[in-house]
């Protein structure tokens, strides 16, 4: 009797033990769109176009839209969970006219694990945008998810 007591207490004590998870997400829970910026008019490098790049959108309400910028003109940026697109307005210092690009996306709600709930994953469909300084924009990979950042690149 004194060994199944025993038994059972030790193997109730490893189901607990094994059971406990911590409750933080270590899986990384963000979709970003990077956002590429190829200037292919010289007037526009010489007059610090780059340099004086503001890059907002009504979606976002706070200042920190983007994760990282390098010298190479590369942003990371959320889409908007609310609605179906997305509006980013480009402007410089240096140009009276902004231009705005709008992203058509269609978006996916996924449980991605306890710790961490649900995330959105979104699907670019198409683009439009003005063409004030904007030359073209090209639709390099078009899904968002964890594993995956969306690419859009933007040649002025």
């Amino acid at each position: 009797m004194k060994k199944i007591r025993n038994i059972l207490l030790i193997v109730g004590i490893s189901i607990y033990i094994f059971s406990c998870t911590s409750d933080e997400c270590v899986l990384d829970s963000e979709t970003y769109l990077k956002l590429e910026i190829n200037i292919v008019d010289t007037n526009l490098v010489k007059k610090g176009f780059l340099d004086s790049l503001s890059i907002y959108s009504p979606f976002w309400t706070d200042s920190i839209h983007s994760t990282s910028t390098g010298a190479s003109g590369n942003i990371l940026l959320s889409l908007s969970p609310d609605d179906d697109s997305t509006t980013i307005i480009v402007t410089s210092e240096h140009e009276p006219e902004k231009d705005t690009l709008i992203l058509y996306h269609q978006k996916e709600l996924v449980f991605l694990s306890p710790e961490c709930g649900f995330i959105y994953t979104f699907t670019i469909n198409d683009t439009s945008y003005t063409k004030h300084l904007i030359d073209s924009v090209k639709l390099i990979n078009n899904e968002l998810t964890i594993d995956e950042e969306g690419s859009v690149e933007i040649y002025f």
